[in-house]
């Protein structure tokens, strides 16, 4: 009995630790499995006070000027900023099919360049051609302007404006090339018109013998020598008997020199910058009309005072009105001329230009055009403004006043005349010589034409 007691107790004894052994094992199972087989997840989380914030996703950039590229936004502020041309749009197109009705009269009035140039409504080839306003006379009937497509229409227009104004009309044999009318650009219309004007100077006159060159070439030495000067000759301006001009160079650059002995005057420049590689590459600059002499310039608001003088001689003082009255030869740099077109220095209009670049909405176009070429690309606000930065100092590798025109080895440039006064008034767009108001500065031929005044 005590033995069967004795075994029933051991039996019971060994369920026990059976029970106790399996309830030991289970419990790391069910820890585990309630919380995903990662044990690591029963330990309490420990808050990382390194660890940052979720980032959220930037927004999506858009486009802030659409239509156009960033490209072409720099060319728009350099044209509006440094006088480049955008030979597309800066040309009016004409109606030409009543082009002496009076709403065709004034479209022409209105849309004048200082080149004299627009195209035609329905000319598939864009070409550019001659333009004229309407011409009124001191005297006789008015003569309709217009848009001449060969040069015959040129030679008609011409003579019908000295009939007007009874003037001679002997006609000439040195009428231009027609094939060389018609200019698919704005340099090709400019060297057609340096051209003209070096068969003047040679007496082979453009289109009748009465039509006045721009320039005459003199060799009165008593008109315009000062002190220091090796100046020999000069060309006058319009048969004037007044107003002298000859082109110099220093240091391999351009420089006007202009005298002026009687009367009151003022003139009217454009200087245009034409890239020999490309000839879509052009700049060009207003210059004046500022006065010579005395001019009653306070009844004429848009005539300025005369611009600093480059030239050096006895009796200049910082009173520009008193130098401009000296029997002397006064001259021009082009930085001058530029700094008097558009207010500073041309270094310090490029240092503008990078400002108003990298001010603009260029650098948010520029973080568009990333993202639209690669969507998981992301431009932060400096890198941006550091690609615009480089698009400008790209953009001014290709300028001519880089340096303040340091090198002018690709660039031809020319000078156009505008309105000017000699006692009685003559503007480029409304006189019978109009078509050949243009002379070069630069290149070998422009060396031949103005080396005669230094012979």
């Amino acid at each position: 009995m005590k033995q069967v007691k004795k075994n029933f107790l051991k039996e019971r004894l060994i369920g026990i630790l059976v029970i106790l052994i399996l309830t030991l094992t289970m419990v790391p199972c069910f820890t585990s499995c309630s919380h995903g087989n990662n044990p690591e997840k029963s330990k309490p989380e420990v808050e990382d006070k390194n660890k940052k914030p979720d980032t959220p996703n930037p927004p999506k950039p858009t486009d802030p000027v659409p239509g156009k590229t960033s490209d072409q936004l720099i060319e728009e502020l350099a044209a509006k900023k440094l006088g480049k041309i955008n030979q597309e749009t800066y040309f009016h197109t004409f109606d030409v099919s009543g082009i002496n009705s009076d709403k065709s009269q004034k479209e022409l009035k209105d849309n004048m360049n200082p080149f004299n140039l627009g195209r035609k409504k329905g000319d598939e080839s864009k070409k550019l051609y001659l333009i004229s306003s309407t011409f009124k006379p001191d005297s006789g009937a008015p003569t309709p302007g217009g848009l001449y497509e060969n040069v015959a229409a040129l030679k008609n227009k011409i003579f019908e404006m000295l009939v007007n104004v009874s003037e001679p009309t002997i006609a000439a044999h040195h009428l231009p090339d027609e094939s060389s009318y018609g200019f698919n650009t704005l340099a090709d219309a400019l060297e057609w018109k340096w051209n003209i004007v070096k068969q003047e100077a040679d007496g082979k006159h453009f289109f009748y013998e009465k039509c006045y060159p721009w320039l005459t070439f003199m060799t009165d030495p008593t008109l315009y020598q000062y002190t220091g000067s090796n100046l020999k000759n000069v060309y006058e301006i319009a048969d004037s008997g007044t107003d002298y001009i000859v082109r110099g160079l220093s240091a391999g650059k351009p420089e006007i020199y202009f005298y002026n002995i009687s009367g009151s005057n003022h003139f009217e420049w454009w200087i245009t910058f034409v890239n020999r590689s490309d000839k879509g590459q052009i700049y060009s600059f207003h210059i004046g009309p500022y006065y010579i002499k005395m001019v009653a310039y306070d009844k004429k608001k848009d005539i300025i005072p005369p611009p600093a003088d480059d030239a050096e001689y006895p009796g200049k003082n910082d009173n520009m009105e008193h130098n401009y009255n000296l029997p002397v030869v006064h001259m021009l740099k082009l930085s001058t001329m530029v700094n008097i077109s558009l207010g500073k220095e041309p270094g310090e209009l490029l240092k503008d230009l990078e400002a108003d670049v990298i001010n603009s909405d260029i650098p948010k176009k520029l973080q568009y055009e990333a993202y639209k070429a690669v969507p998981s690309q992301t431009l932060s606000d400096e890198e941006a403004k550091k690609l615009a930065k480089e698009k400008v100092e790209g953009f001014i590798k290709i300028n001519p006043f880089k340096d303040n025109f340091a090198d002018l080895s690709n660039w031809d440039v020319y000078l156009t005349f505008g309105e000017f006064n000699l006692g009685f008034k003559f503007t480029a767009t409304q006189t019978p010589f109009m078509w050949h108001n243009t002379v070069k500065l630069t290149g070998p031929d422009a060396d031949a034409y103005w080396g005669k005044c230094w012979e």
